[in-house]
């Protein structure tokens, strides 16, 4: 960082904030951060931010996916009931199994 530079050179911090449009915590905590690497360093660590930036946001978006077909199974698997067999609505009789008319079924209850 080029402000930092400028500090270490003898410039007063305030003039340098002044200057960056910065605030006194802002220039130190880029002092914390920045103050012992070089220029290459810093351009390598902003490198490898962006590339966990995407891969973060590569998994949320893969978590979300994941999601949408855990609750489309939910959503399929309730739907996939049956309906009641004829003999279980009927009663006890089983009407599928006699070859009677459902008339004579219901007439001998």
């Amino acid at each position: 960082m080029a402000y930092l530079a400028e500090v270490e050179a003898g410039k007063a911090i305030t003039d340098v904030c002044r200057l960056a449009n910065v605030s006194l915590r802002t220039f130190y905590r880029w002092k914390e951060r920045y103050g012992c690497l070089t220029p290459q360093s810093v351009s390598r660590m902003r490198m490898l931010e962006d590339e966990n930036r995407k891969l973060r946001r590569m998994l949320v978006l893969s978590n979300q996916i994941s999601l949408a077909a855990a609750a489309m199974d939910g959503a399929k698997k309730q739907r996939d009931v049956s309906p009641r067999p004829r003999s279980v609505m009927v009663g006890s009789r089983d009407m599928t199994a006699r070859s009677d008319s459902y008339y004579t079924n219901c007439r001998h209850r």
